[in-house]
């Protein structure tokens, strides 16, 4: 999702980063996840199918822990087509066919995850 755009001066940033360095490394932190990250998504585009895309993505949305560790909230079919360069009606298939496998459980932006294991085989992980 987008992220919130902030805009500082060159001189208003070099002078805050000189006052503070942890900062720089704050930037540069965020910058490196920033990059692993389109360098995974691009990786997927070029090398998985749309199956192994959208199980992927399910995965990273549902999280690890926590409470909702196993559910990815707030998502529509074409939010999850559009993330992974795929058309609605195609990423609604994938998902009913998920659903259909018992792997996942379907309703108004809520994908719960019932078989994490299926899903990351899907993935490739």
């Amino acid at each position: 999702m987008p992220e919130k755009q902030v805009e500082l001066h060159h001189s208003d940033l070099e002078r805050l980063i000189l006052a503070n360095p942890q900062i720089a490394l704050h930037m540069l932190e965020n910058n490196g996840r920033r990059l692993r990250d389109a360098e995974t998504r691009l990786e997927d585009f070029a090398f998985k199918g749309v199956s192994a895309r959208i199980a992927g993505l399910l995965l990273r949305l549902a999280g690890a822990d926590g409470p909702d560790a196993n559910v990815a909230a707030g998502y529509t079919q074409l939010d999850l087509a559009e993330s992974v360069g795929t058309y609605r009606e195609t990423a609604a298939q994938v998902l009913n066919d998920f659903k259909a496998a018992g792997m996942i459980d379907l309703s108004r932006k809520r994908i719960a995850i019932l078989d994490r294991d299926a899903l990351a085989a899907i993935d490739g992980e």
